[in-house]
């Protein structure tokens, strides 16, 4: 989808943002959950202990876990802040016409410059 840069359509986009960042946080509190229900699913012996605490200077599924959950809460959280930078952009190239508006006005009662009438009516 394109994205035009009409502060109506980045609003849009923001919104869209953070509803897909919820969506991956929802997905990663399910899989906790299937994960957490089934208990302690490695078992007690060496290869149980080997998965769990790591093994062979690698990490074990109790030191990864966190840490996956932590970087995928950044990558859900990194969606609503894109959309916050997004939200604003829109709020800025508002302003930013608004500003050249008044420049406009500025610039037309600074130099004393005729304005032309017309009958015509914006709707």
């Amino acid at each position: 989808m394109v994205t035009d840069v009409v502060p109506d359509y980045l609003r849009r986009r923001a919104e869209d943002l953070h509803v897909q960042g919820e969506a991956v946080r929802r997905a990663l509190s399910a899989a906790q959950s299937a994960l957490d229900a089934l208990g302690r699913f490695w078992g007690t012996d060496e290869y149980g202990h080997a998965f769990y605490d790591g093994a062979g200077g690698r990490k074990g599924y109790g030191t990864a876990l966190p840490e996956l959950v932590d970087h995928c809460g950044t990558v859900a959280g990194v969606f609503g802040a894109v959309g916050d930078k997004l939200a604003q952009a829109g709020a800025n190239v508002t302003a930013a016409e608004w500003v050249s508006v008044a420049a406009m006005v500025k610039a037309v009662d600074e130099t004393s410059m005729s304005v032309p009438t017309t009958k015509a009516e914006r709707r």
